[in-house]
């Protein structure tokens, strides 16, 4: 009886497994939603695309989007999640206003390089690696160095 559980076991894994992770697929740039679109226009209107990814997934969709100046974004279906800068720093204009102004007042000679944002807080590093995180709504939450 232990085998039988032990076989099923296994099999609802592999089975759920398979249903569940999916491959990185492909896309082209004109393919990406319009709301992507219009972000990456707004807030990096001189880079290009040069690879978007679609991971899809049973109730959304994620995409990779690599632009021509080493910035990674990342969307959950449309809404934006992850940015990250290899070179340079991100845009102020993709930062909250709140958390931009904290960052240039509290660190004036400092540059945002990446952007996190998950269901409770908002994540930025700096470009000498300290990362400080803010609420949702862009009040200043802790520092760690």
């Amino acid at each position: 009886m232990k085998r039988i559980l032990s076989v099923l076991a296994v099999f609802a894994i592999l089975v759920s497994t398979s249903m569940t992770s999916r491959a990185d697929e492909l896309i082209s740039a004109d393919k990406l939603p319009k709301e992507i679109q219009t972000y990456i226009t707004t807030h990096f209107p001189e880079h290009k695309i040069i690879q978007a990814t679609i991971d899809k997934d049973w109730f959304s969709n994620d995409y990779d989007i690599i632009l021509n100046n080493g910035v990674t974004l990342v969307f959950d279906d449309t809404k934006i999640e992850n940015i990250e800068c290899t070179a340079g720093k991100i845009p102020d204009s993709a930062i909250q206003p709140k958390v931009l102004k904290y960052i240039t007042d509290n660190y004036p000679n400092l540059s945002i390089v990446e952007w996190d944002l998950d269901d409770t807080e908002q994540e930025v590093k700096l470009n000498n690696g300290y990362d400080v995180t803010f609420t949702l709504t862009g009040e200043f939450f802790k520092f760690d160095d």
